[in-house]
């Protein structure tokens, strides 16, 4: 569980924008000034062997308190919600298949879902697919390389690939994602404590 306390800084830099006249009324507005937005996200997020669930909440305040010039009093920032989880079905020694569920949702779009399917083999490789309602289809791929069995540390390359299905498709070819992790210790300390009753 976790609370994060942020703040947004807003301002019209006139020095770092141009314009076709010089009589924009920009130059001369109150939006130099800026404001400062303070905010908080919240989330929540229960971790299993077999199933994991969670839920987050960001922009919690929606620009509901402001400091600074009054230029920006109808300023806001609509609060976004997520839903996800996910639940893994053993069927061999080292094969795992995991259906998932993100559920987005804020108060400008309606709601939004990723309904996935994941694939691990001895939890060094994982591909998946998920469909996300509104129309684009995500595919993935993601592979463990130990890098010191002593210390159990690893690095994870992963890649992600987002066909849009919808009239974007025109302009678009997709979005890649390519992440890299390292992480030290052994996973399996994440469990220790299921033993202690």
């Amino acid at each position: 569980m976790g609370l994060a306390l942020t703040g947004y800084l807003f301002k019209v830099d006139v020095n770092e924008a141009s314009f076709w006249e010089s009589s924009e009324p920009l130059l001369n507005s109150d939006l130099r000034r800026g404001i400062f937005v303070p905010d908080a996200d919240f989330g929540i997020y229960l971790l299993n062997p077999r199933y994991d669930i969670g839920f987050s909440a960001q922009q919690l305040f929606g620009a509901s308190a402001k400091i600074g010039n009054s230029a920006y009093n109808n300023y806001w920032m609509d609060r976004h919600f997520y839903l996800f989880g996910s639940y893994s079905f053993y069927t061999g020694v080292k094969t795992e298949l995991q259906p998932s569920l993100l559920l987005k949702m804020s108060e400008q779009i309606r709601p939004q879902a990723d309904i996935g399917f994941n694939y691990s083999y001895d939890q060094t490789l994982w591909a998946g697919i998920a469909y996300r309602t509104g129309g684009a289809i995500i595919t993935n791929i993601r592979l463990k390389f130990v890098i010191n069995r002593i210390n159990m540390s690893s690095l994870y390359i992963g890649y992600a690939f987002d066909f849009t299905l919808n009239k974007i498709q025109r302009v678009t070819y997709g979005t890649h994602e390519i992440t890299m992790a390292l992480k030290f210790g052994d996973s399996a300390k994440r469990f220790r404590w299921l033993d202690r009753y």
